[in-house]
């Protein structure tokens, strides 16, 4: 009910009307199992105390991170999921540990990010970045069913080219946070020039049913149609 008020008449609502909200759906969430939570999927997560107690400082080591993912391809996992942005090189050791660590999975997917707007024209810088990276095979054009406002990537930060090309799937984590700071929207898709870049849990998702980007129908405003 509260979710209903805030779509149909408040539109955008105050940090109380959403921290109201998130505690009932939470509640209810808890209290009746509409979504069973899936146990296919782990989540793995690194906080302050990881920096802490495994890194020992203040810095990522992505020397530590590939021995992780060596613990983890024992498990055989189906697709690995990275949602971190190696921009830049590091030490030739770590970033060569950490390449190698992911030519080992059969499915990885490794994210890009942009600052997004809704004018559709693309900034110089972003259509040049995009055009000259392996990002461009991860690029396609979906079935629009009517005319949209899409959100258009603008000025980006890309994964390193030399990480990005042991990438079986790649998308974007470009979202932006409501009123009071929190992310609780996810953007399946936005523009880029022409073509479209889904987001990398979506690209993940039509991976693994089998369903190329290109298959599935935008109907702007209402839904996305995936094919059976």
């Amino acid at each position: 009910l509260c979710s209903f008020i805030m779509i149909s008449f408040v539109k955008d609502g105050t940090r109380t009307d959403y921290h109201t909200n998130d505690f009932l759906i939470n509640l209810f969430r808890s209290s009746i199992s509409f979504i069973p939570n899936s146990e296919q999927i782990v989540y793995l997560t690194i906080n302050d105390k990881t920096y802490q107690e495994l890194f020992q400082e203040n810095q990522f080591n992505r020397k530590l991170f590939a021995e992780g993912l060596s613990k983890l391809k024992n498990y055989n996992p189906e697709a690995v999921i990275v949602d971190l942005i190696f921009a830049y090189p590091s030490d030739h050791s770590s970033d060569s540990c950490l390449i190698t660590r992911f030519n080992e999975f059969d499915k990885v997917y490794l994210p890009v990010s942009f600052s997004l707007q809704l004018k559709n024209k693309m900034f110089p810088m972003a259509h040049s970045e995009i055009t000259n990276s392996e990002l461009n095979r991860f690029l396609d054009l979906p079935i629009l069913l009517n005319h949209g406002n899409p959100f258009v990537a603008g000025r980006g930060m890309l994964t390193a080219e030399n990480f990005l090309q042991t990438a079986s799937g790649s998308g974007h984590i470009s979202d932006f946070p409501d009123i009071d700071g929190i992310y609780r929207q996810s953007l399946l898709l936005i523009k880029t020039d022409t073509l479209y870049l889904p987001s990398l849990y979506f690209s993940a998702f039509l991976d693994n049913i089998n369903i190329s980007f290109n298959e599935i129908k935008i109907d702007w405003g209402s839904k996305i149609i995936i094919p059976s």
